[in-house]
């Protein structure tokens, strides 16, 4: 008998020792009693081309990828999808007959748990359609074109490393095609010290797709002090989630400040989920995966 085939998949990124993503794969693979592990594999910047050759010849079947390759490791990559070369950012990468072919599930993973928030907090989604988004990395192109997807036009862009992203927005108007054409008009990108000149009275949602407050670190003045000019009704959603039962240090401010707020949680488990089906063809029930995070919250 031919021997039962056992999967090799993991995370590209820089640092990674704080993820999650292993307990997610390794419950989907369980779910399915199927073999393999989930490895973490820190990568530097400098060091992505030589190590992804090597990935290449490791025997894996699939990686995921985060900060800081979702762009850089393209040119790397023997095929993009669509879902990824509209975005210009890769978050899955399947090793296939000797090809690597970059896929992205973050803006499936986005637009899904931000539907689940709004119905969740019993948010009015017609009070505005004007959003503010921190950041202007792989994880912020997911973002916007999940919003543009969703219907949301009026986007204001602010980046953390104004003079290093300052076409931003024209690279994803661009690759969004139409959708793009149409953001470009209502969205400028701008340092986040200019946060102080944004009127902030009227927007439905703010997104950190930044690390700001990762690790328990201190939130930066300048996002407290937007946070305090926001309406009550103004959802919080940061992409930086929490491996505790406690709240990110985001959320804790938005929460002080009466904001409806959410983690990047349900981002992560619904993004991973896709991930899993397109690696093994296999659709894995979100709540298994949910299962295995509360479980490790509650340890």
């Amino acid at each position: 008998m031919p021997s039962k085939k056992k999967y090799l998949l993991g995370l590209i990124g820089y640092p990674v020792k704080h993820s999650l993503s292993p307990l997610l794969h390794e419950a989907a693979l369980s779910y399915h009693s199927l073999d393999g592990e989930y490895r973490l594999l820190d990568i530097q910047p400098e060091q992505l081309a030589v190590k992804f050759d090597e990935l290449k010849r490791s025997g894996f079947d699939g990686v995921n990828v985060t900060i800081p390759h979702k762009q850089a490791v393209i040119p790397l990559l023997d095929e993009v999808v669509e879902d990824a070369r509209s975005v210009g950012a890769v978050n899955t990468i399947v090793f296939s007959g000797g090809k690597t072919v970059g896929h992205n599930t973050d803006v499936y993973g986005f637009s899904r748990a931000l539907r689940d928030a709004i119905d969740r907090e019993n948010i009015d989604t017609n009070w505005s359609k004007s959003v503010l988004v921190i950041g202007c990395g792989g994880a912020a192109r997911a973002v916007v074109a999940g919003l543009c997807e969703m219907g949301f036009l009026d986007i204001s862009i602010f980046g953390r490393d104004f003079k290093k992203s300052s076409n931003f927005v024209v690279e994803l108007a661009n690759s969004l095609g139409p959708r793009g054409q149409l953001l470009i008009e209502g969205s400028m990108l701008r340092s986040v010290e200019q946060l102080n000149e944004e009127s902030l009275s009227a927007k439905f949602l703010l997104v950190n797709a930044t690390p700001a407050g990762q690790n328990g670190e201190s939130l930066p003045d300048w996002f407290s002090e937007a946070l305090a000019r926001l309406d009550k009704r103004t959802l919080i959603y940061d992409l930086v989630y929490s491996k505790t039962e406690y709240p990110t240090i985001l959320e804790e401010r938005a929460r002080a400040l009466s904001l409806p707020s959410v983690d990047g949680l349900d981002m992560l488990v619904y993004q991973a989920a896709r991930a899993f089906e397109i690696w093994t063809g296999r659709v894995v029930p979100t709540d298994c995966m949910k299962a295995g995070l509360r479980r490790m919250r509650s340890d």
